[in-house]
């Protein structure tokens, strides 16, 4: 049996999945981490409003 790894409600990518893929942040990584989330929660917003819409 496959084991699935949950995600939180208004998560299409984890932050903890997306850092793996980025290089090394210069910057401060936890402004860069809440930018993500909250453009991460438009675009699961977006998904459920077209599901629910038509």
């Amino acid at each position: 049996m496959e084991e699935r790894n949950p995600r939180k409600p208004g998560v299409c990518f984890p932050w903890e999945e997306k850092i793996k893929e980025l290089p090394k942040l210069s910057g401060d990584p936890e402004l860069v981490r809440k930018v993500w989330e909250e453009i991460d929660l438009l675009g699961y917003i977006f998904i459920w409003h077209c599901l629910v819409s038509f």
